[in-house]
C-alpha cells in the first residue's frame, strides 16, 4: 500500500503497538480506557488517554510515539479520531498490518444527545439542543457506515471488534471477557469493579474552564502530559464543574434522527450479529417520508 504522506521509518527495536480504540467519540471510548488500564498484561501510555499520533502528530516519528508507552505488555491506545479519515487508517495499516482494531458504536439518538452536552460543558456552545441536532443531521451523510467501511477494506473483519456502547455499560464484564479473549490476554472477571458513568455536568465558571482547556491542549503539545496529570490528580476539574440536568429531546428531533441513520442499521446488525432497530428501539420512518430537517 502505498504511503499519501511522509512515510516514517520503523524502529525494529521497539515492541509495535498491538491494538486501538479507533473510535466513536461519545461511544463509551474513555469507559473502555479506564477498564483496560486496569486489565494485567495490557500496557496503555502515561497520564493520557488519547495520543492522537496517526492524526496530529505522525510527523513526530516512531520513537515519541513508542515513547509514551513504558509499561510492560501488549501496547494499545485509545483515540476516537483515528476512525475519522481514511487516511489515518492507512498510516495504521501501514505501521502495523496486523493491528487489532476495536470499534464502539451506540444509538445515534444518544449519541448526538451527548455530543450536545460535551460541547456545552467543553466549548461553551450556547445555541439551543434543536440547533444542534439539526447541524449534526445535516453535516453527516451515516453515522458509522462509511468509517466502518474503509476499517474494514484495509483490516479485514477478522481484524476489526466491533463493541455495542449498551453492552459496555449493562454488562461491562463480559465485554471485557470477549475482548481479552480477541486480545489473546488471560483475564479473570471475577476481580472485576464496574465502573459508574459519567455525569452531566457544566463549568462553574464557563471562560474560567475554557481556558484551562486550551492550557491543557497547549501542554500537551509541548509533551508535558505529567503537569495534566497532577492537575487531575489534586481533582481541579471536580472543583471546576457541577453536575447539571440538560433538556430530553424532544419526540419530532428523536425521529429526525431515527429517520437519517435507520438505513445503515440493517448492514449494522449484520456486523454486530443483533437487530439494532430492536435494541435502539428505531421507530420505522412513514413510507417516502424525508427527514424533516431545513437549513
Amino acid at each position: 500500500m502505498l504511503c499519501r504522506t511522509n512515510c516514517l521509518k520503523e524502529n525494529n527495536t521497539q515492541r509495535k503497538v498491538a491494538f486501538l480504540v479507533i473510535g466513536f467519540s461519545k461511544c463509551g471510548t474513555t469507559t473502555l480506557d479506564e477498564y483496560l488500564r486496569e486489565i494485567p498484561g495490557l500496557s496503555l501510555p502515561n497520564q493520557t488517554k488519547e495520543v492522537h499520533f496517526f492524526d496530529r502528530y505522525y510527523d513526530r516519528g516512531q520513537d515519541w510515539y513508542h515513547g509514551k508507552f513504558t509499561q510492560p505488555g501488549m501496547l494499545g491506545e485509545v483515540t476516537p479520531g483515528y476512525s475519522k479519515n481514511l487516511l489515518f487508517l492507512e498510516r495504521i495499516a501501514e505501521y502495523n498490518p496486523q493491528m487489532k482494531i476495536i470499534v464502539l458504536i451506540r444509538n445515534p439518538v444518544t449519541r448526538i444527545h451527548s455530543h450536545y452536552k460535551h460541547n456545552v460543558q467543553n466549548f461553551g456552545y450556547e445555541e439551543s439542543l434543536v440547533h444542534y441536532v439539526k447541524n449534526s443531521l445535516l453535516s453527516t451523510k451515516t453515522m458509522y457506515l462509511d468509517n466502518l467501511n474503509n476499517t474494514l477494506q484495509l483490516f479485514g473483519r477478522d481484524q476489526v471488534q466491533i463493541i455495542l456502547f449498551e453492552s459496555l455499560i449493562h454488562n461491562p464484564g463480559g465485554v471485557l471477557n470477549a475482548l481479552t479473549h480477541y486480545l489473546g490476554i488471560d483475564w479473570d472477571e471475577r476481580t472485576f469493579t464496574p465502573k459508574h458513568g459519567n455525569r452531566s455536568q457544566l463549568p462553574r465558571n464557563r471562560h474560567l474552564y475554557g481556558w484551562l482547556k486550551n492550557l491543557s491542549r497547549k501542554l500537551y503539545k509541548k509533551d508535558l502530559t505529567w503537569l495534566m496529570h497532577v492537575f487531575k490528580r489534586l481533582g481541579l476539574k471536580k472543583l471546576l464543574l457541577s453536575e447539571s440536568s440538560f433538556e430530553p429531546l424532544p419526540p419530532e428531533l428523536r425521529q429526525d434522527i431515527q429517520n437519517r441513520y435507520s438505513a445503515e442499521l440493517h448492514q449494522l446488525s449484520a456486523l454486530v450479529g443483533q437487530d439494532l432497530h430492536e435494541l435502539w428501539n428505531f421507530t420505522p420512518p412513514a413510507s417516502g417520508s424525508p427527514t424533516n430537517i431545513t437549513r
